[in-house]
């Protein structure tokens, strides 16, 4: 394979360039905002910059993991949410058809409404918010690509410390303080290993899946609890995480248990995701 790889330089896309590099396949690494590691400029939302990039260079593969995903700038900023989230996606999948690639696209579990998990990959969709709504008219738009594989996954994190834009640095950095940190404990969330999504993503690619595909970990806690198994697995006082217990008040809302059923994944490889207790126990 050899892979356009957008958002290079995000959580995922670091993942994805590790294990594409590691499986010996191809990758052009690119970004729009962040071009550190040799990351090559490319912003989706302009079409001619996607042509430029694709043409004459032979590549059989779109993976897009660029996104906007706070959900409060997406609600402050709607027009740049659907410009990246959707506009760019329709771009991509427009590319994707004209050169014959295969466009795979990163989704989210909130294009559900958390109201009736676990949620398989034909479940009807309802987002709560704009982020979700922009989320799913970007899967619209990656379906119209004549070969794409969309996969819809949960919050991830990484067991790399030092890793910005990963939830366990920003703990490392509080509880190492000795900060008190205080966070939702009623919302269920499966955080899943990011480098374990871009390992079965791959796989996927190579085995020519298409479709949706639900990628997820099974380990069902709340953001509360995740800081707690982090803080045991570093030795940190755990009683500087303190529980808020009542749904916390956000401009945006967000589904209680979006859980993903991945049964469909697990009929098609054996390889199992990592919950946060697997993967800080063997950091």
């Amino acid at each position: 394979m050899k892979i356009l790889l957008t958002g290079a330089n995000g959580l995922l896309g670091k993942c994805f360039a590790k294990e594409i590099t590691a499986k010996r396949h191809d990758v052009c690494c690119c970004g729009n905002n962040d071009l550190s590691n040799g990351v090559i400029k490319l912003d989706i939302t302009d079409p001619v910059q996607i042509n430029n990039a694709l043409k004459d260079n032979k590549f059989t593969h779109i993976i897009n993991c660029v996104a906007d995903r706070d959900p409060e700038s997406c609600l402050n900023n709607p027009i740049r949410a659907y410009t990246i989230n959707s506009a760019g996606v329709e771009n991509l999948s427009k590319a994707a058809n004209k050169f014959n690639l295969t466009l795979c696209h990163i989704s989210t579990d909130y294009v559900f409404d958390g109201k009736h998990p676990p949620y398989s990959e034909d479940a009807p969709t309802c987002p709560l918010n704009l982020y979700g709504r922009s989320k799913l008219a970007g899967e619209l738009a990656a379906q119209t690509a004549n070969k794409h594989l969309i996969l819809r996954i949960p919050a991830l994190f990484r067991t790399d410390i030092n890793d910005q834009r990963n939830l366990a640095h920003k703990l490392n950095k509080d509880l190492l303080s000795s900060q008190q940190i205080k966070l939702d404990n009623t919302s269920s969330r499966f955080y899943t290993l990011a480098d374990d999504v871009a390992h079965a993503g791959t796989i996927l690619l190579e085995k020519n899946i298409s479709g949706i595909v639900h990628l997820s970990a099974e380990e069902r806690t709340t953001k509360a609890e995740f800081a707690r198994i982090f803080a045991r697995a570093h030795d940190y006082d755990e009683s500087l995480i303190v529980n808020i217990d009542t749904p916390t008040s956000t401009t945006e809302k967000r589904p209680e248990d979006s859980q993903l059923n991945s049964s469909y994944y697990k009929s098609l490889l054996t390889y199992k995701f990592s919950g946060p207790s697997i993967a800080f126990m063997q950091k």
